[in-house]
């Protein structure tokens, strides 16, 4: 992982940090977020695609995110394993909305997209979904 920070590092993309983290565990990801310093326009989850690590972030970025800022949860599959290697089944709205019930809060406004078009490929994953949080 490590080795993919380093190599997006060096595009040298002005005012964007890249901070590796742990999502499986809150206090980890509020840790980073802290020595990552400051509060951010845009914060992007691109982890492990786990819809409860996914949560996770939501739950422990919202105080490193400046009023008007936008949080994305990219990658939210309809059908993926588990850490263990059980799998889920399909995510459907309904079950996201409950999920991130709680933190409804923190956010302004909140849209699940999903995006139509001729260069999209997800796979074997089927519709893949990204998730916009407006603070």
């Amino acid at each position: 992982m490590k080795e993919f920070i380093s190599s997006a590092e060096s595009e040298g993309i002005p005012n964007t940090y890249y901070h590796y983290t742990n999502v499986y565990e809150k206090d980890i990801i509020a840790k980073s977020m802290a020595e990552a310093g400051g509060k951010f326009d845009i914060i992007i989850e691109d982890s492990c695609h786990f819809l409860e690590t996914q949560i996770n972030v939501i739950e422990s970025v919202h105080p490193y995110l400046k009023q008007g800022g936008i949080l994305i949860i990219e990658d939210i599959y309809p059908i993926i394993k588990n850490k263990d290697g059980r799998g889920h089944g399909d995510y459907l709205e309904e079950e996201i909305q409950e999920a991130i019930e709680p933190f409804k809060q923190y956010y302004s406004n909140i849209v699940l997209v999903s995006s139509q078009h001729k260069y999209k490929y997800t796979g074997l994953y089927g519709d893949v979904r990204m998730l916009v949080l407006y603070k």
